[in-house]
């Protein structure tokens, strides 16, 4: 549902008032060519949004790359918040933003791989993380700020149940005010979240650029995919869209959590989100498998020895992918005896027939609580 980003001490149209903030605070807003120095593929370009929490990153960056498959584009999207939840943090990257760049370098070239020709990053690294074209796989990167204001920061988490973010939330975004880290910046006070999306295109030079086409049908075919290499235990959470994967997937992982146990968890629908697949990969299950294997790997060496993953597994072939994607893991059959301890209809072992429960018993370690 579409909602509105509202404030009472900002312009409606403040998209020129955030840059003369950062013009202000930094003398400049930071030179495109700083972090294009590494471009190896100029029909691939990453839009890549940042901000405080809040300020509507996810949001927008959903609305941007709907319009964009609407319309027939090469397009992608990316959530790196969704490429760090993993527990407890290594000592040495205690806010995850070392393993979140490794993760969103790896998936951004599995992207171009794939053919992607715009992929929307959303999320933030922290200012001391330089993004440039290395970061994203060689990919042409216009970093776009949003902003709000701190009444209206306050406001939207306090209404999002998350109250405990506000003050890193101010404080994030007052250091992002003194910075000059992004080529462009957007208000989002008083605009809706379409209003947001339309302006961010227009201050980023209509973004995506001509040439971000991707890759032609006949270099989009994936290489084999590489295994993870990763040890460990791997819960898959399958079902029927609206059974209530994700939600039973994460609670898994709390469980996990809070029994002290260092766990990671994967969305799989979350990795591959793109509008126009490969042509052998119509369901772009390749494509969240080696991405899955990436993620797991780095998620491995932070720490973590058991991962839940949650996502549709229609068939005894995309289960393959997945089996392949963590092959070094240990894996434990899903007994069919523990079914009825499910509500029915939302046993996250459920498949479709004997040669997928085959292929899911060689992927699935059960990790029930």
């Amino acid at each position: 549902m579409p909602y509105r980003l509202r404030t009472r001490h900002y312009p409606r149209n403040c998209a020129q008032a955030g840059n003369d903030t950062a013009k202000a605070s930094t003398g400049h807003v930071r030179d495109e060519a700083c972090h294009n120095a590494r471009v190896r593929d100029d029909r691939f370009s990453v839009l890549w949004l940042c901000g405080p929490p809040g300020a509507g990153k996810s949001a927008v960056g959903w609305a941007l790359y709907d319009g964009l498959a609407r319309s027939g584009e090469r397009a992608g999207f990316v959530d790196i918040n969704q490429l760090g939840m993993c527990l407890p943090a290594p000592p040495d990257d205690p806010e995850r933003l070392g393993l979140k760049e490794r993760n969103v370098s790896a998936v951004a070239a599995n992207f171009r791989a794939a053919g992607c020709g715009a992929l929307v990053v959303s999320g933030d690294l922290g200012l001391s993380t330089a993004i440039s074209s290395g970061t994203v796989g060689g990919a042409s990167v216009t970093v776009c700020r949003l902003r709000a204001s701190q009444g209206e920061l306050r406001r939207r988490l306090t209404d999002r149940g998350a109250p405990d973010l506000v003050a890193g939330s101010l404080r994030a975004a007052e250091e992002l005010d003194r910075s000059a880290l992004a080529d462009a910046c957007v208000g989002t006070d008083g605009l809706t979240v379409a209003e947001v999306a339309r302006l961010v295109r227009e201050r980023c030079g209509g973004w995506p650029p001509e040439h971000a086409t991707g890759a032609r049908a006949d270099e989009t075919a994936l290489a084999p995919l590489p295994a993870a290499g990763a040890g460990g235990e791997v819960l898959l959470v399958c079902g029927a869209t609206g059974v209530g994967k994700s939600a039973v997937g994460f609670e898994v992982y709390l469980r996990q959590l809070r029994s002290g146990l260092a766990t990671a968890y994967l969305d799989l629908g979350q990795v591959g989100f793109m509008s126009a697949a490969p042509a052998g990969d119509p369901g772009g299950h390749q494509l969240r498998a080696r991405n899955l294997a990436d993620v797991w790997r780095a998620y491995h060496q932070a720490g973590a020895r058991r991962l839940v993953l949650s996502g549709p597994v229609p068939d005894a072939r995309t289960a393959a992918f997945y089996a392949d994607a963590i092959s070094a893991s240990t894996r434990t059959a899903c007994q069919s005896a523990k079914r009825r301890t499910w509500p029915a209809g939302r046993d996250p072992c459920r498949s479709a027939g004997t040669g997928q429960n085959r292929a899911l018993s060689s992927l699935i370690s059960c990790t029930r609580s």
